[in-house]
């Protein structure tokens, strides 16, 4: 399709390195694919919502609604080989990665066709063939993780990068602040987290600068519905 370019609509914001352009290149097919993966996310969170409240799915549910650009706009930046790794808000991450709604639902009510054969639950989704890595219930816990996926990539000179999500709960956690303490040299990037076209710019150019010059550390201003 006829390639065209939106501008975002709000400026990011850099520190100890340049900001992305505003433009971004997309298409029409793009867009509507955007929407489609979006609503989509939308409607199994809500559905998640109602069988949690019938107490059809037990223990815990954490839900992502709100959050779908984040979702949608990171994946259309990288790769299946780059590797993701989440906290506990991982079911429409898992969708981003190709998951099925079946296997998400299966997992939700501890069913064995479920992605951690419905031992994990909520908090523990999984697909290694898609290198997600998961679903972590303990705040934090998933960002020493993600920097050893991340060396082991660089250890064997893969092109790959690991993108280690967390929310604002997790950044008083002792595993992140240990990080900003080398802000003498680690770059950020503040991101409108609500526009999924500025979340694929910000991902893109994420991805190039830890190939070329290493780790990144990118904030992306999103809300939870819930």
């Amino acid at each position: 399709t006829t390639p065209i370019t939106i501008e975002t609509a709000v400026p990011f914001e850099s520190h100890l390195c340049d900001a992305p352009s505003r433009s971004v290149e997309t298409s029409s097919s793009e867009i509507l694919s955007f929407f489609r993966d979006m609503a989509r996310m939308r409607r199994m969170e809500i559905a998640a919502d109602s069988l949690y409240k019938s107490k059809l799915i037990r223990g815990f549910c954490h839900l992502y609604d709100g959050q779908e650009a984040l979702a949608v706009g990171m994946e259309a930046a990288i790769t299946r080989k780059d590797a993701i790794i989440t906290s506990y808000r991982d079911h429409c991450t898992f969708l981003g990665r190709g998951g099925e709604l079946v296997d998400a639902f299966s997992e939700l009510m501890g069913r064995k066709r479920g992605c951690s054969n419905g031992k994990g639950g909520s908090m523990h989704f999984y697909k290694k063939d898609a290198c997600f890595y998961g679903g972590h219930g303990i705040v934090g816990a998933q960002i020493p993780l993600g920097c050893g996926l991340a060396f082991a990539q660089k250890y064997s000179k893969e092109e790959f990068v690991t993108f280690t999500l967390y929310g604002d709960g997790a950044a008083n956690q002792g595993q992140f602040p240990a990080y900003f303490k080398r802000g003498d040299y680690v770059p950020g990037l503040k991101v409108d987290g609500m526009d999924a076209l500025a979340v694929k710019q910000a991902c893109k150019f994420a991805k190039e600068h830890a190939l070329k010059n290493g780790p990144i550390v990118s904030l992306f201003n999103a809300f939870i519905k819930f």
